[in-house]
């Protein structure tokens, strides 16, 4: 007996979430990552500020780590880099697919930090309202909000060549020896396409990289 689509039990990857709670954990694990992936013999230091410190009307929240790692002239360099994670003060709640929105942060924050080895790693939440979403088929208005994600980075830079004219291409990278597929930017893209929004990014060689996400997000009654 073959199965019609219609008598498939529906997967709804929808749910209410607080995205930035989701959004600091993604960071916590990130960056937890990202230390014991560069750590040499057990030489590190993790460094975190306290916990949801009130600055002015925002939550921030920083990481800091310094890594003792080999130069190639085998010389021992310590390299210190901080994350930062600005909120702020709003709602977060809204209706989304939380394991999309998981990937786009993991995606952006990873590729940061893979390529920034001082300096910082700063991450910024913003939500604003929009007008209402009126639906002609069933009458129904839903409530929506933009949130803006933020992210910069005192890496290494992107350079103006393949930012124009392949910075989203699949498997593409611009330093063929890096680790990777080349895929994170490529999947983002379709992510946040697929979440009604939008990414930018700007950046130069020497001065770090900039990416602005603008996501439509439905309101929790």
């Amino acid at each position: 007996m073959s199965l019609k689509k219609t008598d498939l039990p529906m997967v709804n990857l929808f749910a209410e979430v607080d995205v930035s709670i989701v959004c600091e954990e993604v960071v916590e694990g990130v960056f937890a990552g990202y230390v014991f992936q560069n750590m040499t013999a057990g030489n590190f230091d993790i460094v975190p500020a306290p916990r949801d410190k009130m600055k002015g009307p925002d939550v921030v929240k920083s990481l800091t780590t310094s890594i003792v790692q080999p130069t190639d002239e085998g010389q021992i360099a310590q390299s210190e880099v901080q994350v930062v994670f600005d909120v702020n003060m709003h709602s977060y709640n809204f209706v989304t697919q939380p394991g999309a929105f998981r990937r786009v942060i993991m995606n952006l924050l990873g590729n940061a930090l893979k390529y920034t080895s001082h300096g910082y790693v700063f991450l910024k939440l913003v939500v604003e309202s929009m007008s209402p979403l009126n639906k002609p088929a069933t009458g129904e208005t839903v409530e929506r909000s933009m949130v803006t994600i933020t992210i910069k980075d005192t890496g290494r830079g992107i350079s103006a060549e393949f930012l124009r004219s392949k910075i989203f291409t699949p498997f593409a990278q611009e330093n063929s020896l890096s680790s990777g597929t080349g895929l994170g930017l490529s999947i983002v893209r379709s992510i946040i396409s697929l979440l009604e929004g939008e990414i930018t990014i700007d950046s130069e060689v020497g001065k770090g990289t900039g990416k602005l996400c603008n996501i439509r997000f439905s309101s929790v009654d």
